[in-house]
């Protein structure tokens, strides 16, 4: 993974579900190309939702949020008898 690429995933980890806009992503790691990241993160299988929202003089900007699903984890006695 390219280190922009990198930077603008933990940047998008660290925000959390308020996600990121373009400039967001510019301002706190200095990546030009935030949309490239996002598609570069897509095609390695990370979900990323997209919300299109207005800025108060009606610019249509795109907002990205990581989707992380959490860790797998059986409930506790329920591989009891399959040797797992």
């Amino acid at each position: 993974m390219k280190p922009a690429t990198a930077a603008t995933l933990a940047y998008l980890r660290l925000r959390g579900k308020d996600g990121a806009t373009e400039a967001e992503i510019q301002a706190a790691t200095a990546i030009r190309s935030g949309a490239q990241r996002i598609h570069e993160l897509r095609a390695d299988g990370h979900s990323i939702d997209k919300v299109m929202e207005r800025s108060p003089i009606g610019a249509a900007y795109a907002r990205w949020t990581l989707v992380e699903r959490p860790a797998f984890r059986p409930l506790a006695g329920s591989q009891t008898g399959l040797g797992l």
